[in-house]
């Protein structure tokens, strides 16, 4: 926790790592808190798998997670190891749907995006060029959108359903959870086509203006989805 992570400074080791799961918005307002702190449960332990005498974890709060180690090489193998393994590892959960029903899901991997270096504020500011950079490439879903790893689970066992691909919008996710017609909405960075130029002066407005976090990376979302 915080509190772990200030204590623990007195180790003077040169390195700090920041993190956070993929999607926690998306999965909060789809399946409810229960199910999405089951997620991140999910990630703390995973990390802590990873944790040696050299490196160490710690939840912040929500899905932010911290680390401190004593070299860079040692903390960036630990956190590709626990990304890796979040990839691949599949959890089932049941979520109860705003103004729908209770359904059972399976999600197909968790995503994790990281930061390393001298401080926990430059490794978040390092995370979260890195969300950027991830979902440029299509390897992560835009901010708050479907993250294309859920299944529905139907009664029959092996019965399941994907839950729609990602990007795709949460309106369009929530209504067919809920068996409503789909609203004819473009899935967030799917809407334009902007070019390299475009996109590099866009960020260059958000540095000029100092924006950054969670906030820069809804803006540009929005901006290639043409919102």
């Amino acid at each position: 926790n915080k509190t772990a992570y200030d204590e623990d400074a007195d180790l003077e080791w040169e390195h700090a790592g920041a993190a956070d799961m993929d999607g926690m918005g998306f999965y909060n307002d789809v399946f409810g808190h229960t199910p999405t702190d089951e997620l991140i449960h999910a990630v703390g332990e995973t990390l802590a798998r990873h944790a040696t005498d050299k490196v160490r974890f710690y939840h912040l709060s929500g899905d932010e997670f911290a680390a401190r180690a004593e070299s860079k090489e040692d903390l960036d193998a630990a956190f590709a190891a626990a990304q890796a393994e979040l990839n691949t590892r599949q959890i089932t959960l049941t979520g109860h749907v705003p103004d729908g029903p209770q359904v059972r899901v399976r999600i197909d991997g968790l995503g994790l995006t990281y930061g390393i270096d001298e401080s926990y504020e430059r490794a978040d500011a390092q995370a979260t060029a890195r969300k950027e950079a991830r979902t440029r490439s299509g390897e992560r879903a835009p901010k708050g959108t479907n993250t294309g790893r859920v299944h529905v689970l139907g009664e029959e066992e092996g019965n399941s359903v994907r839950l729609g691909e990602r990007g795709t919008s949460k309106a369009e996710t929530l209504a067919t959870l809920r068996g409503e017609p789909v609203p004819q909405q473009t899935p967030a960075g799917a809407g334009v086509s902007i070019s390299e130029a475009d996109e590099s002066r866009a960020y260059k407005v958000l540095d000029a203006a100092d924006i950054t976090g969670d906030r820069r990376i809804d803006l540009m979302d929005r901006l290639r989805a043409g919102r």
